[in-house]
This record gives structure tokens, C-alpha cells and sequence, in this order.
């Protein structure tokens, strides 16, 4: 097995886990690996990146907690609160609309997550700890402008990076089910919401119900909606549907 595999496997299992950071962290490093990125140095800016996209939906969209206390959870997940209360955003709205339409809050996001006090001031430097120690098989070197990965790290994440990014979100489940029943949770926090099918029972439901649900409304065009919000369940299944 290859050593820094190894190092990755002890981090797992016995690192410091206050927060969800350790799983995001690895998931972009199995994501820079997938990129085929050949640069030694992985940039705080394209980490900022990775982390915004990840948390992105399960702050808004999912409201997925990462702590029993929600004013505990990460920090980056209070600055999408605050983006999304300033702009009035819906809490479907996808990062890539809100990066296209918003470029210069997007922007702030990115360097509110690398500034001191963001994102990554334990994070980076406490990788590699585990308890009473660190692994053996460090990879990379911590600075000021990012990681600097060791010799022959890259081309481990790109060999590794399918290994590593099922690694990580699965260690990303596992502890956020401590805090949470939500259902999904691998799809949430994978971002693989599966294919919308609610319309499909539209014809059937039309047969059982004729008028809208909450309003008894009958002269006004009815759609396919949930009782338990998509958000939580993300599934289409016929008992959680109605027209409305």
C-alpha cells in the first residue's frame, strides 16, 4: 500500500475532528488529483473554491447540520448565511448562478475563506495530526500562499483521486451523521441529488385529488408538490406527493 494512502487512512481513523474542514480538505485534494494538476503548489484561492461549492448547498439548500450547535458550525457556512441574507438568494440558487450573477460577492467569499479567521488556519497546518502524533508520510508543506505537496503527492492524487474523493465523503457522512436523521446524506454532501421525477405521478394524483391540497382552490392550475420538503428527503416517492 502506498505510503501516503497509509497517511491518509490514519488521518481517518484517528485524527481531530472538530469540524467537517479534514474531509473537505481531502475531497479537494482527490479533486485536484482527478484535475490532473501537475503544479506542486495547490493555491489557498482554489481550495477557497472547492470549499465554497462543497458547503455551498448543504448550507442553503439542505440546511445539513456540521455540529449539534448550529452557531458552531463551520465558519465558511456562516459566510453563505450572511452572502445569501444580503442578496436574498433562494435556497435553491446553485453557487455557479451566484458566481455568475454576484462576481465581485463571490470574490469577498473566496478571500473571507483565506483571510485569517476563514477557512483554513487549523485546517492546513493540523492535517496530518492524529493522536499523540503526526503521519509519517506528510503530503505536503504548509504556507502562506498554500500547499506545497511533497515530492511524488501529485501524481498519488491523481492515481488515488477516485480512492480518495469515496474516502472522504464517506468519513464526511459518517461524522455528520452525529448530528443529524436527515436522509441522503451521501447524495448532500457528494452533491448527486438524483433526477427529478415528481411529474411523472401528476396524471395520477389528478385522479384522486381536484382541488389544490392547502387551499381548496379548484380554478387554478395545480403542480406536483412535496409534504416533507425535497430538500430533506430527496426523493420523489408517491407518499410524500400532492397537488397543489
Amino acid at each position: 500500500m502506498s505510503e501516503y494512502l497509509k497517511s491518509i487512512l490514519q488521518i481517518l481513523d484517528y485524527g481531530l475532528k472538530t469540524n467537517s474542514y479534514k474531509f473537505a480538505l481531502l475531497r479537494a485534494l482527490a479533486d485536484y488529483g482527478q484535475e490532473g494538476a501537475a503544479d506542486e503548489l495547490v493555491t489557498r484561492l482554489w481550495l477557497a473554491e472547492r470549499f465554497v461549492e462543497y458547503y455551498w448547498a448543504l448550507t442553503l439548500t439542505f440546511r445539513v447540520r456540521q455540529a449539534t450547535d448550529p452557531s458552531r458550525d463551520p465558519v465558511i457556512m456562516r459566510f453563505i448565511r450572511q452572502e445569501s441574507a444580503e442578496l436574498g438568494l433562494l435556497p435553491n440558487c446553485p453557487v455557479r448562478e451566484f458566481r455568475k450573477k454576484h462576481p465581485m460577492n463571490y470574490a469577498a467569499l473566496l478571500k473571507s475563506c483565506c483571510d485569517v479567521g476563514g477557512c483554513f488556519d487549523e485546517v492546513i497546518p493540523r492535517f496530518h495530526n492524529v493522536h499523540r502524533g503526526h503521519v509519517r508520510a506528510l503530503l505536503y508543506d504548509s504556507g502562506e500562499d498554500g500547499l506545497r505537496l511533497k515530492m511524488g503527492v501529485a501524481d498519488f492524487l491523481k492515481d488515488y483521486s477516485r480512492t480518495l474523493q469515496l474516502l472522504a465523503i464517506g468519513g464526511w457522512v459518517r461524522f455528520t451523521e452525529q448530528f443529524t436523521t436527515a436522509p441522503r446524506l451521501y447524495e448532500k454532501i457528494a452533491g448527486l441529488p438524483p433526477e427529478r421525477k415528481q411529474h411523472r405521478y401528476r396524471r395520477f394524483l389528478s385522479q384522486c385529488q381536484e382541488q389544490c391540497f392547502y387551499c381548496a382552490a379548484a380554478d387554478l392550475p395545480l403542480d406536483v408538490e412535496h409534504v416533507i420538503p425535497w430538500s430533506f428527503v430527496l426523493e420523489d416517492r408517491i407518499w410524500n406527493l400532492l397537488l397543489a
